[in-house]
């Protein structure tokens, strides 16, 4: 079975760890991972209802490749207590359309101590029928002064995790299949 990832950072910054470690996932998901860190989300127009994604490419694929992915994983900074309103805006784009109904999700976190936005992020998520397998969320305590990705999760324990969340979601999908 190939598994298929759609990641999104909820963060516009160019040296995001929050990016980083998404990107790192991508390098470590092996062979039966088909991973895809989406990488329009600043370009996405503001969600309006009156408007269709049809109006809108970048809005157009960012919808498909969710649509076309097995799981979404997303890695969001805390801004103000909250989510960043790129990342709002992103999954405000998802809701009404069928992409997201039951789609498995699972949250990285490049630092423990944000709290709130985890919270909201779960909430939205949920509220959006979105399906939480929380045996595949990580959490790695990133520094900001790292310049090449590969450098980022140098230690065997990261590896370590990012895999096991790999094979949870990769159990998780196949449990679905078999019920």
């Amino acid at each position: 079975m190939t598994l298929s990832i759609v990641a999104l950072s909820g963060s516009l910054r160019k040296k995001s760890t929050h990016t980083r470690l998404l990107q790192e996932v991508g390098y470590l998901a092996g062979p039966d991972v088909s991973f895809v860190l989406f990488d329009g989300l600043e370009d996405l127009p503001a969600f309006n209802p009156d408007r269709n994604s049809s109006t809108s490419p970048q809005a157009e694929k960012w919808i498909a490749l969710v649509r076309h992915a097995d799981v979404l994983m997303v890695s969001s900074p805390e801004y103000a207590h909250g989510i960043p309103g790129a990342l709002k805006n992103a999954l405000d784009w998802l809701v009404g359309e069928d992409a997201f109904i039951e789609k498995p999700f699972c949250l990285y976190r490049a630092c423990p101590r944000p709290v709130f936005a985890p919270a909201a992020l779960m909430e939205v998520l949920r509220t959006m029928s979105g399906r939480h397998v929380a045996g595949a969320d990580v959490t790695i305590n990133l520094r900001r002064d790292y310049d090449i990705a590969g450098d980022v999760l140098a230690t065997e324990e990261s590896r370590a995790l990012i895999q096991d969340s790999i094979a949870q979601l990769i159990n998780d999908i196949k449990a679905r299949e078999r019920t």
